[in-house]
């Protein structure tokens, strides 16, 4: 039997969320694992949640800035200004994303 997988592909708000989630984590010097641990989720989860594998809900992300000490508006403006970067370069950025 045949198994057909979907591939999530996140849109580009949540590429560039994901990113400034990772750039706050380095900012902040906590690693994915020590944040995992705070959530009380698996390592494998949240990389795969901030590599865009899987998508992130809402509630996700406001857990995840709370944790990290920000406020969830501070990370979305940060993204929303990488935004006419991310639109040029996309395409390079998800093929690096990937490996």
């Amino acid at each position: 039997m045949e198994m057909n997988r979907t591939r999530y592909t996140p849109g580009l708000g949540a590429l560039v969320l994901s990113r400034e989630i990772k750039a706050e984590m380095v900012r902040r010097g906590i690693t994915t694992t020590a944040l995992a641990e705070r959530l009380g989720a698996r390592r494998a989860t949240l990389t795969n949640k901030l590599n865009g594998h899987t998508p992130m809900s809402t509630a996700e992300f406001l857990t995840i800035s709370n944790e990290l000490g920000i406020h969830a508006s501070a990370l979305m403006t940060r993204a929303e200004q990488s935004i006419p970067f991310m639109e040029t370069h996309r395409t390079q950025i998800i093929q690096n994303e990937a490996q």
